[in-house]
């Protein structure tokens, strides 16, 4: 028999993280980004914000299907949705790592070539 924890509290992070992640799609408010958050005011006016809310945006929707998995496996209880839902964080760390990452090389500035001995 499902819990009300089991169900309840990863419905309500769902919900949490769908509408984050649609603010973010949205381009409302400050990202809720590492990058943005410990970047001087100087740093914030010449970023490219763009990719930080997308980033950030994506994120939080896959956290918001992985906490809907967690929910329906508690309704369900089949087994194979925690599997699913593990499948789901992997790639949600995968693509946040992987996509700071590409930031970070598109962010290095261009044109910059070695001396040549």
């Amino acid at each position: 028999m499902p819990t009300l924890a089991a169900t309840l509290l990863p419905g309500l992070m769902a919900l949490f993280c769908l509408g984050v992640s649609l603010r973010h799609f949205a381009r409302k408010g400050a990202p809720w980004n590492n990058t943005w958050l410990y970047a001087s005011e100087k740093e914030r006016q010449q970023m490219d914000t763009a990719s930080l809310y997308r980033q950030t945006g994506v994120v939080f929707a896959l956290l918001c299907a992985l906490f809907a998995l967690l929910m329906l496996e508690g309704l369900l209880q089949t087994g194979w949705l925690r599997l699913l839902s593990a499948l789901v964080a992997v790639a949600t760390v995968v693509y946040a790592i992987a996509s700071t990452v590409a930031m970070g090389k598109s962010a290095e500035p261009r044109g910059k070539k070695e001396a040549s001995p």
